[in-house]
């Protein structure tokens, strides 16, 4: 900065000793000079301690010469002149000052000289408190102008103004606090202290500058870790809660960094970009437990008034927490607490859940294949041919159906229960072997008197719930989610956890069980006969037999054919050949060998065959049409020019048939 009017540095300490004699020379000449104004607003100033009296001495010269710039130094000694005000902020912003010149922007000097500059400026800052102690309070109410940092371009990265970039600076400090593994000692620190304890801080004043009453208010409520209302919290409670917490609540959405995916995330649904390695190390060496809070609980914008609203939303941090890592120590302590009672209240509501749709799709299931297979049963022509090691198979099965019944039902001991077991294996063997005639009207009896005896059984008399409905109440939010929180945040590191919640529903899933194993007791047996008798009739079934030998000839006439078209060598790849269509590939060998692809149909039935083109390519498309020798396995006809009407003859015979 260019010098103008210098201020003989080196003299100070020469009139501050000077001037503390009230008859020196100098206030002589002042007084005859200029009148008694002079010495009566400065000689006040000068005190028979020297060392105070420079600052004095400078308050003198810029009080008798207004275009005297105000002089600052750096830490290395170089002198800087500030012509305006303005100057002086960028003097701060660029250079560490000495602590001399620093301390001296608290000084009367400085005001003295504020007041030759900007008296609106100077009249401010002296109606502000903190003015007369803190630089930065001096600092930042310079100029409205000034950002946190004390740069003065708008443009500049460092500009750090309104209260969200003050909010992403405090953001970014935290960041490289935890990048830098939390080092207490740091630069990221100690702004971070700042938020801690606001008062009387550079944050304080630069916030204070701005009016911003409201959001100091709301970080010092915030960050106080001690009040009644967070030590009574069934949830966790640190400083980096708060901070999160406190940025949250002034609009900001505060970020979390993931240094080894080098990403930044602002939700809980971004997460999901980060590999679960990484979550986990920063939920254990990082902040990331604490960031997530903000989401759940300690969101400032949750409505507390509903009951519980605070507990139900730590509740799912702790889920959270436990998706993302389940040996979570707060976890751990929580599920110790919820699985004694959470896991019969689970275990009760499934064995509901399964007991109802059990009865629903089984029952539906047997009760149509039963249906189906006395439909089948009455209707089945009994075949007159020996039925081999099939006609064994009801028997066993009857006899493993009556052995599991009367063990299920206790009606008799084991041994007793395989007696009648085997018993009903020969009468079942013997019906099936002598009387089979028969079965179309015995089958669809048996199963019907079975199909209703299964249902009373095993539906109507198996409820369990006209029992346990009037005693089962479910359990509300208190009694199953509080005392865990309470346990996993507040108790002593050997306390034991004790529920107050009794085990009242052991009853009800007994209840259940027993009614679900008399259900399957009748219905499994039911739906394993019928399967094995519908299985049965369809082995034997005259249609099923037809169509395995429809399925085996279709198969047999699938394959390559060679032949002449228009006395040329040709050949016919059939492909496919199903009952409703067909198709294959025609290759002539003309001088230019003509290839064709063609769908169409084979009727065995009348011997006959039908092809079109299916690739149309103008003048060569056609239709096939003929007749086929099943035994020889011999395709003959003639090919149609579908627009010049040319008819060729053709004939194939399959290879290798």
């Amino acid at each position: 900065m260019p010098r103008k009017n210098k201020l003989p540095i080196q003299n100070k300490t020469k009139y501050a000793d000077a001037l503390a004699n009230k008859n020196d020379l100098l206030w002589i000449y002042f007084l005859y000079r200029d009148g008694s104004d002079i010495v009566v607003n400065f000689q006040k100033l000068f005190t028979k301690n020297k060392s105070q009296n420079i600052d004095s001495v400078l308050t003198l010269a810029y009080g008798i010469n207004p275009d005297l710039p105000y002089q600052t130094t750096n830490e290395d000694g170089k002198v800087f002149d500030c012509q305006e005000v303005e100057d002086v902020i960028n003097v701060s912003y660029s250079e560490t000052l000495s602590d001399e010149s620093w301390e001296a922007l608290t000084k009367e000097s400085f005001r003295t000289w504020l007041r030759q500059k900007d008296p609106a400026i100077a009249g401010k800052l002296l109606s502000t408190p903190g003015h007369d102690t803190n630089p930065w309070c001096v600092l930042y109410n310079l100029s409205p102008k000034v950002s946190f940092s004390l740069q003065m371009d708008e443009k500049a990265d460092d500009y750090f103004y309104d209260l969200n970039a003050i909010c992403s600076f405090l953001d970014d400090c935290m960041i490289d606090y935890i990048k830098s593994g939390m080092d207490e000692d740091g630069y990221d620190s100690g702004i971070l202290d700042q938020v801690c304890d606001m008062d009387d801080t550079q944050l304080y004043y630069y916030m204070k500058s701005k009016g911003w009453d409201r959001q100091i208010n709301w970080i010092r409520e915030t960050m106080n870790t001690e009040t009644k209302e967070n030590e009574d919290k069934y949830a966790p409670n640190n400083w980096r809660i708060c901070f999160y917490k406190a940025l949250k609540g002034l609009d900001y959405d505060p970020a979390y960094y993931f240094p080894d995916s080098d990403k930044y995330i602002f939700s809980l649904d971004e997460l999901k970009d980060i590999p679960p390695k990484e979550i986990l190390d920063e939920l254990e060496k990082g902040c990331l437990e604490d960031y997530l809070t903000i989401f759940f609980h300690e969101n400032p914008f949750l409505d507390l008034k509903p009951k519980f609203t605070f507990e139900k939303e730590t509740v799912k941090y702790l889920e959270k927490l436990e998706e993302l890592n389940p040996d979570d120590t707060w976890v751990h302590d929580f599920r110790i607490g919820t699985s004694e009672v959470e896991g019969k209240v689970k275990k009760n509501k499934r064995m509901k859940s399964t007991h109802l749709w059990c009865k629903v799709l089984f029952g539906l299931l047997t009760f149509a294949l039963t249906a189906f297979t006395i439909y089948k049963a009455a209707g089945f022509v009994v075949p007159t041919f020996d039925t081999g090691w099939w006609g064994a198979i009801p028997a066993i099965i009857v006899a493993i159906a009556v052995c599991w019944y009367c063990i299920n039902e206790e009606y008799w001991s084991l041994f007793w229960s395989l007696v009648v077991a085997a018993l009903a294996f020969v009468i079942v063997n013997a019906i099936v072997k002598y009387a089979v005639i028969y079965l179309n009207y015995v089958v669809p009896g048996v199963l019907l008197l079975w199909l209703i005896f299964a249902g009373i059984k095993g539906l109507v008399k198996s409820n369990p719930f006209k029992y346990i409905s009037s005693k089962i109440k479910e359990l509300d939010f208190e009694g199953q989610y509080l005392e865990p929180l309470h346990f996993a945040f507040k108790a002593e590191e050997d306390d034991i956890f004790k529920s107050s919640v009794t085990a009242k529903y052991d009853g009800s899933i007994y209840q259940i069980k027993e009614a679900l194993k008399k259900f399957f007791l009748h219905f499994v047996p039911l739906f394993v006969v019928s399967a094995l008798l519908l299985g049965t009739m369809i082995h034997f079934s005259p249609k099923l037999a037809e169509m395995t030998q429809q399925m085996n000839l279709h198969e047999q006439f699938i394959g390559k054919y060679v032949g002449k078209f228009e006395n040329r060598e040709a050949t016919l790849d059939i492909t496919k050949f199903t009952e409703k269509e067909a198709e294959a590939a025609i290759t002539v060998k003309y001088n230019t060998p003509l290839h064709e692809t063609l769908k169409g149909a084979i009727d065995l039935e009348n011997n006959t065959f039908h092809f079109d083109d299916i690739v149309s390519n103008g003048n060569l498309d056609g239709e096939y049409n003929g007749t086929l020798n099943q035994e020889t396995k011999t395709l003959a006809g003639d090919y149609r020019n579908y627009k010049t009407k040319k008819k060729v003859i053709f004939e194939f015979s399959k290879i290798n048939h």
